[in-house]
């Protein structure tokens, strides 16, 4: 029996980090649960980390690594071609889980599926630094549950669209849960932008905008974003992305008031001065905070 949900992770020499991660995410497996890892052909220790956590969960890790290095985008596509999961969530090498975030996926999925739709969800998220070891951002994104209807997505007759709420957020894969046939179905004409490195931006609009999928947005800030630990290709993360996500959104029939809306906004939010909630508590179990005093 397939699982109903993939945790689908690309990784390419991220040993450590690939190590606290499957730590933090096996704790909240379930039976109806994979974890689907994707080696981008490291050289460190990453494939012995891998193989560690898969003796320990024969049935729900998968693991497969490439022959030779092909970068992210290629890495993300096959991440989810080696995932059996009806549902995928994309999880970076180097993110956590707050508790509980597993089982609210799960019960969201559910839910639509009862009422008869796919679901399509968009989770919260706080942010630490990687040098500090410091929660610098308790809830990413300041507002509860709602729900986004695809005329909210696409800017058309609703007052308040998913960009007046969430601007470029869409560019973070870690906090999206998807239907893992409409990723099969769109990423074939996105293949074009291999090489962005948000690959998934793209096919997420498009499955959005063609489908008519709503968004379920979940409030509560159940995935850590580790901050400061950028990749090999973090100096030209940007180069040519913004200029193409903004065609190929508008192409898609999506208001062009709504594609204006989605410039980046990063740094300009004051940090979260208090550190507590289930971040906090996640961060000391895993010994990335200090331990509190007995």
């Amino acid at each position: 029996m397939k699982p109903l949900l993939s945790i689908s992770i690309p990784t390419y020499n991220r040993e450590p980090f690939l190590d606290k991660a499957l730590e933090n995410i096996t704790a909240q497996l379930t039976p109806e649960v994979e974890i689907a890892i994707s080696d981008d052909g490291s050289k460190d220790g990453t494939e012995a980390v891998a193989k560690k956590w898969q003796a320990k969960f024969p049935s729900q890790i998968v693991y497969c690594k490439k022959p030779r290095n092909e970068r992210f985008d290629k890495n993300l596509v096959t991440a989810t071609e080696k995932s059996s999961g009806k549902y995928v969530w994309f999880m970076s090498d180097d993110d956590m889980l707050n508790p509980g975030a597993v089982a609210r996926v799960l019960s969201e999925i559910k839910k639509k599926e009862a009422a008869g739709s796919q679901a399509f969800l968009l989770l919260n998220y706080s942010r630490y630094d990687n040098a500090t070891q410091s929660v610098t951002f308790e809830r990413m994104m300041e507002f509860g549950d709602r729900e986004f209807t695809p005329d909210q997505f696409m800017s058309l007759k609703a007052p308040k669209s998913y960009f007046d709420y969430l601007g470029m957020n869409i560019i973070y894969m870690s906090v999206f849960v998807f239907p893992r046939e409409l990723w099969l179905k769109h990423v074939e004409c996105c293949k074009k932008f291999i090489g962005t490195n948000f690959i998934h931006c793209f096919v997420f609009i498009h499955i959005l905008a063609e489908e008519r999928l709503s968004i379920t947005y979940i409030g509560e800030p159940y995935v850590l974003y580790r901050s400061g630990n950028i990749r090999d290709w973090g100096t030209n993360v940007w180069k040519d992305f913004h200029t193409k996500f903004l065609n190929e959104v508008i192409s898609l029939g999506i208001a062009k008031g709504a594609a204006r809306k989605m410039k980046l906004r990063y740094g300009a939010r004051k940090a979260v001065v208090s550190i507590g909630g289930k971040a906090k508590k996640t961060l000391r179990a895993l010994r990335i905070l200090p331990q509190k005093k007995q």
